[in-house]
């Protein structure tokens, strides 16, 4: 029998690999197990690339027949659409939880500590879809390379947290906490210890800038007047607020920084029973669109005195006396005189309201009357046509302007076959009320299947005078930005929706009143909320910052939750909305030249589109009063090797090209996080700046 000595040499070469690898605490995938049970017995052998089903959304990781402990690098890589799953390390010896998420198609890795020798086990949960582990990999690395790597973290994202100068075993308690993918609320820090720490901060920045120390200033709190610089300012505020211990002294900062705006407002949070401060209200940059659909977008405003004289005998020959209908009397005028620019926001808590059980009777009564008080000036801002109406559910004003009968609107869908994906989705575009005309032009990117090619054919007869289909075909390549480029050169309407197949629309009239805020003259591109199947949100806008490039705003809120401070359930300005649903003008689009289809081919192109249109000094809007559900993924899957390259080369040119934005999104605010979608409380450093 001949021997084939290539096999030995392989198998010689195998054994010695693994050798090294035991003596260097190198494992990998075949090192490892699982079971259903953390002390069973029948552990199966993990395969890599097998694609398992589980009838559990649970399973236990072992390291089979080895015993470790120490400083560990952790990584696993897995594909499929458990975008949620959850990892826990349980060595039953460690004080701390070792938790992450670890969600799929790239390596997630993790510092764990096992400080006794102990048979590793983890633990891997919300395991909903079928999986394929690519990977898992255990790496022994040295305690000085954990503690450097540990501490440049913390540092990075939670700078708050360890002002002190505490020991490293603070710094490692603070690393699990922070990334603890089920955190106990207020395990890291609460609202009370964080508000000291940024204040004092705050108070830190004044003594620093010596200018702003030697400013001379009268404040007559009986009249809320404040003279300083020899200019006056009236503080505009409601009855059952009082102001902050730093106010003044913020406001003062606030003006010295920006001696020639007209109009500040500030931050503002509620004292409890007990006189706790608690539930802040952390608003963004001046928010036109969140001002007429919020009547409580501020409890304080301070007004130049000479600006508020203007108003005076139009106050008293109208009887004018509630303050909002004051406010919005002024703030027409900015806007009328195209002085926006002039109202600055202070990004720091300048009141405390008392805080009050809800009362809904209470809050629709003083929606109605912000209504009201709109309507009698709201004309002169929109020459067009306009109703308002009081949502009592979302707790905001909803606006729809006019928009002519015979307005087009025309959708652009691309698709590769999943055909049933499309007939969901063009059935919820077809059976909801339409107000106006529709083109839905089809693009086929490769499609294959005889199902889809079948449907699409039936579509072209289906055409009518009020929906009309276009089927056209995009060869070659997946390139997103590329396809709807294409698509365009057959779009004959005023407003262009680019729409994913994977999408069910909810809302009644959508299209009409999706088109009524493109058409306005200053609007960009139009966004929509979009929910996940099981009613958590996908979408709800999207903010600039979040983990180093982009993130949507409330991901994983429930679809009927209100948010930070309600800001779920009002249109407002936002600085982009995704490509998944997404209107925008016609001349809009010709303007910008479309997407960017040679630097953002799949990843950031809708980002980069928005961006482009607020650069032309046009705002994008989020409108929650439209609702969508977003199979996610479904379409298109995860980005997986060149895939992932390419999405990596995308984030960087994207980073490289709007770094000067991402640094702070006027339309978020820096006492929020930066490394989360949630809205928490922002650990890192502040920076105060007017804006």
């Amino acid at each position: 029998m001949r021997v084939d000595k290539k096999i030995i040499f392989q198998t010689k070469k195998s054994s010695i690999l693994k050798y090294f690898y035991k003596l260097l605490r190198f494992y990998f995938i075949d090192s490892w197990e699982f079971s259903f049970e953390s002390e069973s017995k029948n552990n199966r052998k993990l395969i890599k690339d097998n694609l398992y089903n589980f009838n559990k959304k649970y399973i236990y990781l072992k390291l089979k027949n080895f015993s470790i402990s120490g400083w560990y690098f952790l990584g696993i890589c897995h594909l499929g659409d458990n975008n949620n799953l959850i990892g826990y390390v349980k060595s039953n010896n460690s004080s701390l939880r070792q938790g992450r998420k670890i969600p799929s198609t790239r390596i997630r890795w993790r510092i764990i500590y096992l400080p006794k020798k102990v048979n590793l086990k983890i633990l891997l949960s919300n395991i909903d879809y079928p999986i394929i582990f690519k990977n898992i990999y255990l790496f022994k690395i040295p305690f000085w390379f954990a503690k450097r790597k540990i501490i440049r973290k913390i540092n990075n994202n939670a700078p708050l947290l360890v002002s002190d100068s505490p020991n490293f075993f603070k710094y490692w308690e603070i690393y699990n906490k922070l990334f603890d993918p089920n955190p106990i609320k207020g395990n890291l820090i609460n609202y009370q210890e964080w508000i000291e720490i940024y204040e004092n901060e705050f108070k830190k920045e004044l003594t620093h800038q010596k200018r702003t120390k030697q400013i001379n200033y009268l404040f007559n709190e009986k009249e809320n007047l404040l003279v300083t610089n020899q200019k006056k300012f009236l503080i505009l505020k409601s009855s059952d607020i009082r102001l902050s211990e730093i106010a003044v002294k913020a406001i003062i900062w606030g003006i010295d920084s920006s001696p020639n705006t007209l109009l500040f407002y500030g931050d503002e949070d509620s004292l409890n029973h007990n006189g706790e401060r608690c539930f802040p209200n952390f608003k963004p940059a001046w928010n036109k669109e969140l001002f007429f659909s919020n009547s409580n977008y501020s409890s304080i405003w301070i007004i130049d005195f000479c600006l508020y004289s203007q108003f005076i005998n139009l106050f008293l020959q109208k009887d004018i006396v509630n303050k909002k209908e004051k406010l919005i009397n002024i703030v027409s005028y900015l806007i009328n005189e195209k002085k926006e620019n002039l109202i600055s926001h202070i990004p720091l808590i300048l009141g405390h309201k008392i805080f009050m059980k809800d009362d809904k009777k209470n809050e629709i009564e003083n929606l109605e009357s912000y209504r009201k008080n709109i309507l009698k000036t709201f004309k002169n801002i929109y020459p067009r046509g306009f109703s308002i109406s009081t949502n009592k559910k979302l707790s905001s004003l909803e606006y729809k302007y006019e928009i002519p009968k015979d307005t087009l609107i025309s959708i652009i869908i691309p698709i590769r076959d999943k055909v049933e994906l499309l007939r969901t989705c063009i059935n919820s575009i077809i059976k909801t009320e339409l107000e106006c005309y529709l083109e839905i032009i089809i693009v086929d990117n490769n499609s294959i299947e005889q199902s889809t090619h079948d449907f699409l054919n039936n579509l072209k007869e289906e055409s009518s005078k009020k929906i009309n289909y276009k089927i056209i075909k995009f060869p070659g390549e997946f390139n997103y930005s590329a396809i709807n480029n294409h698509a365009f050169k057959y779009v004959t309407g005023e407003v262009v929706i680019l729409l994913n197949n994977d999408l069910k629309i909810l809302t009644k009239n959508w299209a009409s009143l999706i088109a009524s805020y493109a058409l306005r003259e200053e609007i960009g591109c139009v966004g929509v909320k979009l929910v996940y199947p099981d009613n958590k949100i996908q979408h709800a806008g999207i903010i600039l910052g979040i983990y180093g490039s982009a993130g949507y705003s409330h991901k994983n809120f429930g679809r009927n939750d209100s948010g930070h401070s309600n800001r779920l359930n009002y249109s407002q300005n936002i600085s982009a909305v995704t490509g998944a649903f997404l209107a925008v003008k016609r001349k809009v689009w010709i303007e910008l030249e479309g997407l960017d289809e040679n630097n953002f081919a799949v990843n950031y192109n809708d980002v980069d589109f928005c961006l482009r249109a607020n650069k032309l000094g046009l705002k994008n809007i989020y409108l929650p009063q439209i609702e969508a559900i977003h199979f996610e993924s479904k379409s298109r899957g995860k980005p997986i090797g060149k895939e992932f390259k390419r999405w990596k080369k995308e984030y960087k040119f994207f980073k490289k090209k709007w770094n000067h934005i991402i640094i702070e999104d006027p339309n978020y605010n820096p006492s929020l996080t930066r490394i989360e979608e949630d809205w928490s409380l922002n650990l890192a450093k502040p920076k105060f700046n007017l804006r």
